[in-house]
């Protein structure tokens, strides 16, 4: 098609009227991946607290993954740094 994102494929083949359909399916998949990230890994932080002498409910590991690692991540504008050497 010679287009370079996915709204320009997607107008070029089934036509412009429905070019968000497929920028709203990435955010959508992007949003979902980070909730099962986060969700995965504040149960594992849940369980793993009390080890370290801690103990945190479930609610405050979720907001605390989501906020330090997850969000800085997200607001990259370059990943090149998280690639390999």
């Amino acid at each position: 098609t010679g287009a370079r994102d996915f709204a320009g494929q997607w107008s070029r083949t089934f036509g412009p009227g429905t070019a968000w359909i497929p920028v709203t399916i990435v955010v959508i998949v992007c949003i979902g991946n980070c909730l099962a990230y986060s969700c995965f890994f504040a149960d594992i932080f849940f369980r793993l607290m009390p080890s370290f002498g801690m103990t945190m409910p479930r609610n405050l590991c979720l907001l605390a993954f989501t906020l330090f690692p997850l969000l800085p991540l997200c607001l990259l504008k370059n990943l090149s740094a998280l690639s390999n050497t």
